[in-house]
């Protein structure tokens, strides 16, 4: 559990309203089909990549699913908009002070290091264990994030999600 944690999905450089457009061709944004001059970024939207699955699609061996993440984050006050099975939205709207945003830098960072210490769930997710202390009992974190990781790759979740939105309803 050595590895990196976090990454952002946004463009690798630029200034001003050049880098808002997600652009035909590009694949760090994810999206396939991207129309030209049609789609724009959000400036107020950031997205935080979790390990497990890179901005392809491509599933690596290991991962750590953000709903995890999200339900510590949740657990210490901060507020996540959006969670798929491996990405994390947040907003840093107008009015959003330092403080916001250092507490989501902090709570980032204390998972990051209670997952590399592979606390029990019981300390690092004391909620989520009171759903089901039999279950989580002696539950570490790594176990649990590789084992929702493993259904995720099993069932190909991402690949469902991508094909429930390609159809749009009539």
């Amino acid at each position: 559990a050595d590895s990196g944690f976090g990454e952002l999905c946004q463009p690798e450089e630029g200034a001003g309203a050049d880098c808002w457009p997600v652009t035909p061709g590009e694949t760090w944004h994810g999206f396939t089909d991207a129309d030209d001059d049609h789609m724009f970024l959000d400036p107020v939207k950031v997205t935080i990549l979790t390990p497990g699955m890179d901005e392809q699609g491509n599933m690596s061996e290991e991962g750590i699913p953000a709903a995890l993440v999200a339900k510590f984050l949740d657990e210490r006050g901060v507020v996540v908009e959006k969670t798929g099975p491996y990405n994390l939205l947040f907003l840093f709207s107008i009015g959003i002070d330092k403080t916001r945003a250092m507490g989501l830098l902090r709570g980032l960072t204390e998972f990051k290091r209670a997952y590399d210490l592979n606390l029990r769930v019981k300390n690092m997710l004391p909620d989520l264990y009171a759903e089901d202390p039999d279950f989580y009992r002696n539950m570490r974190i790594q176990d649990l994030a590789q084992g929702i990781h493993k259904l995720i790759r099993q069932h190909d979740l991402p690949g469902l999600m991508l094909r429930a939105f390609e159809v749009l309803p009539e």
